[in-house]
């Protein structure tokens, strides 16, 4: 399953942002900075044949496999080569939930927890509905924006600014990729997403909901119409993208990590239902150790200064 990070679309929008890349192997690598060094890095790889060869004049490379047959591949890359493989933080989420649904709407439903159904039910009750924009998604912009910064002041996260998402928007539509969902009520909008659509994935990149009326449930009722639209599209998985959850051996089942502060969003996630999917994680492929080595200290310093600002 190839993933939307390897399209042409998602190509062109890494270079409107002034990023270079490579195609090699059928993957895309996007050339990444970070303080005193430059590196490849390619995310949700499928890796197969050789090292490319470009990546090789590079103090090392970064590697984030989509599966453990293409994590055996970079092993065999470092031992074949006489390179160190060094675990690293990942870029993209290292766990996500994949709806199938390959089924019927009505069979989806059913396959997600009692009271997600109930929520997504009480949503339409009270009288939420769900606009999907496929076109001229820039004059929509400004409307995920005020509910994305209304999110991120809420919780505290950092956003990409509204540059980014106007240049992915505008790349990606061309190709029909990407899909602005909203749930309203009355006029007012209350919650939001960026839907991409690739191959035969939906995935659910970026979402946000507003401060008030959060007891109408809006965001359960947009992500059953996300799914009824991308079925409509011929979709059979729908990709949540990103979770932070924990095996309880205790009780056979996934839940959100005690403490995290994503555990909250976890949580709404596992209500789809869905299975639970780990990925290898994030791996340099290090090809000059000495000057990896330098990368790593000047990057200990920058993290030891960013702590006491």
């Amino acid at each position: 399953m190839s993933s939307f990070l390897h399209s042409s679309a998602w190509e062109r929008f890494q270079q409107a942002l002034g990023v270079e890349t490579v195609r090699s192997g059928g993957q895309l690598y996007v050339k990444r900075q970070a303080p005193g060094v430059r590196y490849w890095l390619t995310s949700r790889c499928s890796l197969n044949g050789q090292l490319p060869d470009f990546l090789r004049g590079y103090w090392f490379a970064r590697f984030e496999p989509i599966d453990q047959e293409s994590l055996r591949v970079l092993q065999n890359w470092a031992k074949t080569g006489g390179y160190r493989l060094a675990p690293t933080i990942s870029v993209q989420p290292r766990q996500s939930i994949i709806v199938d649904i390959k089924k019927k709407y009505e069979e989806v439903l059913q396959s997600m927890k009692q009271k997600q159904r109930y929520n997504i039910r009480l949503a339409a009750k009270n009288g939420v509905h769900v606009e999907i924009h496929s076109q001229e998604l820039a004059a929509q912009l400004p409307r995920f924006w005020s509910l994305l910064t209304q999110t991120a002041d809420r919780q505290q996260f950092r956003t990409h600014n509204q540059r980014y998402y106007l240049s992915m928007v505008k790349q990606l539509e061309k190709e029909k990729m990407a899909h602005f969902l909203f749930a309203t009520k009355d006029g007012t909008d209350l919650a939001t997403m960026l839907l991409l659509t690739y191959g035969k994935t939906a995935t659910y990149l970026h979402g946000a909901s507003g401060n008030h009326h959060r007891e109408l449930m809006a965001p359960h009722l947009m992500h059953a119409e996300a799914i009824r639209f991308a079925q409509s599209l011929g979709c059979t998985a729908y990709d949540l993208w990103g979770t932070d959850l924990e095996y309880k051996e205790e009780n056979k089942s996934w839940e959100p990590k005690t403490g995290h502060s994503s555990a909250g969003t976890s949580r709404f996630k596992l209500g789809f239902g869905g299975e639970v999917i780990n990925y290898p994680g994030a791996f340099d492929l290090i090809f000059n150790p000495f000057c990896y080595t330098l990368y790593q200290g000047v990057r200990h310093l920058h993290s030891k200064k960013r702590s006491f600002q």
